[in-house]
């Protein structure tokens, strides 16, 4: 239970609840602690997340939080146009995981993006957008047993 009581996670638990840490709350931590909470927050893609638990935080991690929300708003208008795209020649796509989870979040562009991930339901429709990604030159990749 230790582990839990962490810095790291009370503040991460802080950012994902919505529920920042007072300067009260975190003013105990040292340098050193602020510091190794960024370097786990680093090393396992919430940075942004982090910061949004405690001001602290989020002024060391500001280059971070910055590229993720950049990289967010990428991510989101790229999903949009393959939405559109899929939408346009009548194939049914659900976008999964990343950018659709984190609609969950108190702040969605504070989830780290990553790649996106499409399923199409029904074999004639999986296989109707798979020949019509490759024809378009996209390197295409099966993951999992069609329906």
């Amino acid at each position: 239970m230790e582990l839990c009581n962490s810095p790291f996670f009370r503040i991460l638990r802080a950012g994902l609840w919505n529920a920042p840490l007072t300067e009260q709350e975190t003013a105990g931590l040292g340098e050193q602690e602020l510091v190794y909470v960024t370097q786990l927050a680093r090393a396992h893609a919430v940075c942004a997340v982090v910061a949004d638990g405690s001001a602290a935080m989020s002024e060391l991690l500001a280059d971070y939080v910055d590229r993720t929300e950049k990289g967010n708003r990428l991510v989101d208008r790229v999903a949009e146009v393959m939405a559109r795209f899929w939408e346009a020649r009548g194939i049914k796509a659900v976008l999964l995981k990343g950018q659709g989870i984190a609609a969950m979040y108190p702040n969605p562009l504070h989830r780290t993006p990553g790649d996106i991930d499409w399923y199409f339901p029904g074999e004639a429709n999986f296989r109707q957008a798979l020949k019509l990604a490759e024809s378009r030159g996209a390197v295409t990749e099966e993951d999992g047993e069609a329906d």
